[in-house]
């Protein structure tokens, strides 16, 4: 193991040490989160876009090569997915289909849990199982179903079954 020398896969020094600065920082700013007086009120995701568009205007000259490799089309697709949720959500449409939802888990534990499970992974085979989950996750947080519940383990086993 003479050969192994740690330090090959650092182009940049002032890039390595100020990355570790930044994340060591970033960790200790999401832990404390809840008690720093401006990001309590910001939210988590703030934080995260401040602190990678920091390190984006910082090292903006190297970046353009990570740029070029990100899989654009599928950051594109996410967030296309979470804005269609939540104006599907905004929208009433998740309300009406959870009341439809609501029906089919009063059947009871063993058959609602169970129809559940064969209407998500119907669902699934149309639609794709990324966002059938999250609309199905707000849906069942919505009902104020608890985390405990088998709902939970049917929704995620029938959209991906």
């Amino acid at each position: 193991m003479a050969a192994f020398d740690e330090n090959d896969g650092i182009e940049s020094k002032a890039f390595f040490w100020f990355g570790s600065i930044m994340l060591l920082l970033f960790i200790i700013v999401i832990a404390t989160a809840s008690v720093l007086p401006w990001i309590k009120d910001l939210g988590m995701g703030y934080v995260a876009l401040g602190f990678g568009g920091i390190m984006l205007i910082k090292f903006k000259a190297t970046a353009d090569k990570f740029y070029q490799v990100l899989d654009w089309d599928l950051l594109s697709f996410f967030a296309a997915l979470f804005v269609v949720i939540n104006v599907m959500e905004h929208a009433m449409v998740l309300e009406t289909i959870g009341h439809g939802l609501a029906a089919i888990i009063s059947l009871g534990n063993v058959l609602g849990t169970g129809s559940i499970l064969v209407s998500a992974a119907v669902a699934s085979s149309v639609t794709d199982n990324i966002p059938l989950a999250a609309m199905l996750a707000k849906i069942l947080a919505g009902l104020g179903t608890e985390w405990s519940s088998p709902l939970w383990s049917s929704v995620i086993f029938g959209a991906n079954l």
